[in-house]
Protein backbone atom coordinates (compact mmCIF):
# COMPACT_ATOMS: atom_id res chain seq x y z
CA UNK A 1 0.00 0.00 0.00
CA UNK A 2 3.20 2.38 0.84
CA UNK A 3 4.60 1.48 -2.20
CA UNK A 4 1.62 1.88 -4.61
CA UNK A 5 1.10 5.48 -2.39
CA UNK A 6 4.74 6.61 -3.35
CA UNK A 7 4.28 5.74 -6.96
CA UNK A 8 1.57 7.65 -7.51
CA UNK A 9 3.09 11.17 -5.90
CA UNK A 10 5.84 10.91 -8.07
CA UNK A 11 3.72 10.67 -10.96
CA UNK A 12 1.21 13.97 -9.77
CA UNK A 13 4.62 15.69 -9.43
CA UNK A 14 6.13 14.57 -13.02
CA UNK A 15 2.99 16.06 -14.34
CA UNK A 16 3.32 19.79 -12.56
CA UNK A 17 4.70 22.40 -14.73
CA UNK A 18 8.80 23.18 -13.95
CA UNK A 19 8.86 26.45 -11.66
CA UNK A 20 12.66 28.79 -12.11
CA UNK A 21 12.72 31.01 -9.19
CA UNK A 22 14.27 34.00 -10.42
CA UNK A 23 17.07 35.57 -8.92
CA UNK A 24 17.19 38.30 -6.53
CA UNK A 25 18.75 41.60 -7.77
CA UNK A 26 21.98 42.52 -6.44
CA UNK A 27 23.91 45.80 -5.53
CA UNK A 28 26.02 45.68 -8.56
CA UNK A 29 22.87 45.33 -10.73
CA UNK A 30 20.47 47.86 -8.82
CA UNK A 31 23.58 50.30 -9.54
CA UNK A 32 23.93 49.28 -13.37
CA UNK A 33 20.19 50.33 -13.31
CA UNK A 34 20.87 53.28 -11.76
CA UNK A 35 23.26 54.76 -13.62
CA UNK A 36 21.23 53.52 -16.96
CA UNK A 37 18.24 55.92 -15.98
CA UNK A 38 20.54 58.38 -15.44
CA UNK A 39 21.89 57.82 -18.81
CA UNK A 40 18.69 57.75 -20.36
CA UNK A 41 17.32 61.13 -18.36
CA UNK A 42 20.64 63.16 -19.76
CA UNK A 43 19.68 62.64 -23.36
CA UNK A 44 15.95 63.41 -22.95
CA UNK A 45 16.49 66.47 -20.96
CA UNK A 46 17.09 69.61 -22.62
CA UNK A 47 20.45 71.88 -21.78
CA UNK A 48 19.26 75.16 -21.03
CA UNK A 49 22.32 77.64 -20.50
CA UNK A 50 21.89 81.06 -21.24
CA UNK A 51 24.42 84.07 -20.00
CA UNK A 52 24.34 87.98 -21.58
CA UNK A 53 28.02 89.43 -21.38
CA UNK A 54 27.61 92.82 -22.00
CA UNK A 55 26.19 95.28 -21.26
CA UNK A 56 28.46 94.66 -18.13
CA UNK A 57 27.85 95.54 -14.55
CA UNK A 58 29.94 98.63 -13.76
CA UNK A 59 30.89 99.40 -17.23
CA UNK A 60 31.57 103.34 -18.02
CA UNK A 61 28.00 104.94 -18.39
CA UNK A 62 25.96 104.11 -21.72
CA UNK A 63 24.54 107.11 -23.03
CA UNK A 64 20.51 107.31 -24.48
CA UNK A 65 20.57 107.09 -28.27
CA UNK A 66 23.97 106.04 -28.69
CA UNK A 67 24.76 102.59 -29.11
CA UNK A 68 24.44 99.41 -26.61
CA UNK A 69 26.11 96.20 -28.06
CA UNK A 70 24.01 93.25 -26.61
CA UNK A 71 26.31 90.07 -26.39
CA UNK A 72 25.47 86.51 -25.23
CA UNK A 73 26.53 83.22 -25.13
CA UNK A 74 24.43 79.78 -25.07
CA UNK A 75 24.60 75.74 -24.55
CA UNK A 76 22.69 73.31 -26.16
CA UNK A 77 20.06 74.46 -29.14
CA UNK A 78 17.87 77.55 -27.72
CA UNK A 79 14.20 77.06 -28.99
CA UNK A 80 12.67 80.09 -31.12
CA UNK A 81 14.15 83.62 -31.56
CA UNK A 82 16.02 85.46 -29.14
CA UNK A 83 14.14 88.61 -27.45
CA UNK A 84 15.86 91.24 -26.17
CA UNK A 85 14.63 93.74 -23.46
CA UNK A 86 15.62 96.89 -21.55
CA UNK A 87 14.74 96.41 -17.77
CA UNK A 88 14.90 99.59 -15.45
CA UNK A 89 15.11 97.70 -11.94
CA UNK A 90 12.87 94.59 -12.48
CA UNK A 91 10.44 96.58 -15.22
CA UNK A 92 10.27 96.11 -18.48
CA UNK A 93 10.80 99.54 -20.45
CA UNK A 94 11.59 98.64 -23.74
CA UNK A 95 12.39 95.78 -26.47
CA UNK A 96 14.70 96.41 -28.49
CA UNK A 97 13.54 93.17 -30.86
CA UNK A 98 11.34 91.20 -30.86
CA UNK A 99 13.72 88.64 -32.33
CA UNK A 100 16.95 87.65 -33.47
CA UNK A 101 18.55 84.63 -34.35
CA UNK A 102 20.45 83.25 -31.36
CA UNK A 103 23.90 83.28 -33.30
CA UNK A 104 26.09 80.57 -34.34
CA UNK A 105 29.00 78.20 -32.33
CA UNK A 106 27.40 79.01 -28.91
CA UNK A 107 27.30 83.34 -29.07
CA UNK A 108 24.88 85.88 -30.41
CA UNK A 109 25.14 89.49 -30.34
CA UNK A 110 22.68 92.25 -31.23
CA UNK A 111 23.23 95.65 -32.27
CA UNK A 112 20.97 97.82 -29.73
CA UNK A 113 20.46 101.72 -29.71
CA UNK A 114 19.65 103.17 -25.59
CA UNK A 115 16.58 104.78 -25.82
CA UNK A 116 16.70 108.83 -25.99
CA UNK A 117 14.40 109.35 -22.94
CA UNK A 118 15.83 106.59 -20.54
CA UNK A 119 19.10 107.99 -18.54
CA UNK A 120 19.54 109.69 -15.04
CA UNK A 121 20.03 107.63 -11.78
CA UNK A 122 18.58 104.67 -12.37
CA UNK A 123 19.53 101.20 -12.86
CA UNK A 124 19.11 99.20 -16.09
CA UNK A 125 19.85 96.17 -17.52
CA UNK A 126 19.70 94.30 -20.64
CA UNK A 127 16.99 90.54 -20.69
CA UNK A 128 17.67 88.02 -23.47
CA UNK A 129 14.92 85.19 -23.90
CA UNK A 130 13.16 82.72 -25.79
CA UNK A 131 10.38 83.75 -27.69
CA UNK A 132 8.73 80.26 -27.30
CA UNK A 133 10.37 79.20 -24.09
CA UNK A 134 10.98 81.82 -21.30
CA UNK A 135 12.67 79.46 -19.43
CA UNK A 136 15.88 80.18 -21.56
CA UNK A 137 16.61 83.49 -20.21
CA UNK A 138 19.39 85.43 -18.88
CA UNK A 139 20.01 89.24 -18.05
CA UNK A 140 23.31 91.41 -18.01
CA UNK A 141 24.50 93.09 -15.24
CA UNK A 142 23.42 96.45 -13.86
CA UNK A 143 24.71 99.59 -15.40
CA UNK A 144 23.32 103.51 -15.71
CA UNK A 145 22.72 105.65 -18.46
CA UNK A 146 23.92 109.32 -18.33
CA UNK A 147 23.14 112.47 -21.15
CA UNK A 148 26.48 113.93 -22.90
CA UNK A 149 27.40 117.08 -24.28
CA UNK A 150 31.10 116.06 -26.20
CA UNK A 151 33.53 119.21 -27.98
CA UNK A 152 34.80 117.69 -30.47
CA UNK A 153 37.41 120.63 -31.97
CA UNK A 154 39.06 123.14 -30.79
CA UNK A 155 40.48 119.82 -29.20
CA UNK A 156 43.89 120.79 -28.42
CA UNK A 157 45.45 123.95 -26.58
CA UNK A 158 47.64 126.58 -28.10
CA UNK A 159 45.31 127.79 -31.30
CA UNK A 160 46.00 131.23 -31.76
CA UNK A 161 42.76 133.22 -33.34
CA UNK A 162 43.14 136.61 -35.20
CA UNK A 163 40.41 139.26 -34.59
CA UNK A 164 38.14 139.06 -37.92
CA UNK A 165 38.76 135.05 -38.35
CA UNK A 166 36.08 132.63 -38.28
CA UNK A 167 36.22 129.73 -36.18
CA UNK A 168 34.09 126.62 -35.62
CA UNK A 169 33.31 124.91 -32.39
CA UNK A 170 31.87 121.31 -33.05
CA UNK A 171 30.78 118.84 -30.70
CA UNK A 172 28.74 115.68 -30.31
CA UNK A 173 25.77 115.55 -27.24
CA UNK A 174 22.89 112.83 -26.55
CA UNK A 175 19.39 111.96 -25.76
CA UNK A 176 18.53 114.39 -22.27
CA UNK A 177 20.72 117.27 -23.38
CA UNK A 178 17.46 119.46 -24.50
CA UNK A 179 17.37 121.23 -27.81
CA UNK A 180 19.19 124.25 -27.12
CA UNK A 181 22.34 125.39 -25.42
CA UNK A 182 24.10 128.43 -24.39
CA UNK A 183 27.67 129.56 -25.77
CA UNK A 184 30.16 131.42 -23.97
CA UNK A 185 33.82 132.86 -24.41
CA UNK A 186 35.17 132.91 -21.06
CA UNK A 187 39.15 134.30 -20.37
CA UNK A 188 40.95 131.47 -18.59
CA UNK A 189 41.29 133.70 -15.93
CA UNK A 190 37.59 134.54 -15.23
CA UNK A 191 37.63 137.73 -15.54
CA UNK A 192 35.86 138.31 -18.66
CA UNK A 193 32.81 136.80 -20.04
CA UNK A 194 31.27 137.17 -23.46
CA UNK A 195 27.81 135.74 -24.41
CA UNK A 196 28.05 134.00 -27.91
CA UNK A 197 24.71 132.64 -28.12
CA UNK A 198 22.31 131.88 -25.28
CA UNK A 199 19.53 129.45 -27.64
CA UNK A 200 21.87 127.95 -30.25
CA UNK A 201 20.01 124.78 -31.61
CA UNK A 202 21.66 121.81 -30.62
CA UNK A 203 22.04 120.35 -33.75
CA UNK A 204 20.94 116.76 -35.05
CA UNK A 205 21.62 113.27 -35.48
CA UNK A 206 23.87 113.66 -32.70
CA UNK A 207 26.37 116.36 -33.82
CA UNK A 208 26.47 120.09 -33.48
CA UNK A 209 28.43 123.09 -34.27
CA UNK A 210 29.13 126.69 -34.34
CA UNK A 211 31.27 129.28 -36.66
CA UNK A 212 32.42 132.38 -34.65
CA UNK A 213 33.86 135.61 -36.22
CA UNK A 214 35.98 136.86 -33.84
CA UNK A 215 35.23 140.71 -33.09
CA UNK A 216 37.12 143.48 -32.83
CA UNK A 217 35.84 144.30 -29.19
CA UNK A 218 36.99 140.92 -27.42
CA UNK A 219 39.95 141.89 -25.17
CA UNK A 220 42.94 139.78 -26.20
CA UNK A 221 44.03 136.92 -24.07
CA UNK A 222 43.84 133.23 -23.23
CA UNK A 223 40.25 131.57 -23.68
CA UNK A 224 37.60 128.81 -23.99
CA UNK A 225 34.26 128.37 -25.24
CA UNK A 226 31.81 126.77 -22.82
CA UNK A 227 28.82 124.72 -23.63
CA UNK A 228 25.66 124.47 -21.57
CA UNK A 229 22.51 122.42 -22.31
CA UNK A 230 20.42 122.36 -18.93
CA UNK A 231 22.18 121.15 -15.82
CA UNK A 232 23.23 117.98 -17.08
CA UNK A 233 24.78 118.14 -20.33
CA UNK A 234 28.32 120.72 -20.59
CA UNK A 235 31.58 120.45 -22.03
CA UNK A 236 34.32 122.80 -22.96
CA UNK A 237 37.07 123.28 -25.94
CA UNK A 238 40.61 123.14 -25.38
CA UNK A 239 42.52 126.81 -24.87
CA UNK A 240 42.87 129.22 -27.47
CA UNK A 241 44.28 132.34 -27.61
CA UNK A 242 42.95 135.66 -29.31
CA UNK A 243 44.98 138.39 -30.93
CA UNK A 244 44.10 141.62 -32.74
Amino acid sequence: MRKLLCSALLVIIGLLPSITMAAMPTAADKLKSSRTSQIINQATVPVIAVSVVEPKSGQTPYVPGWPLPVKWTYAGTPPGLAKIILLKGNQEVFTFTQGTPWGNGGQGSFSATMPVNEFGFNVYKVKVVSTTNSAWSATSGEFISMPILKVQSPANDGQTWKVGETHTVTWKYSGGCGNTLGIKAILTNDQWAYDLKTNWPIGSNWNGSFSWTIPASIPAGEYRVYLQSGTSCSDRTAKFTIVH
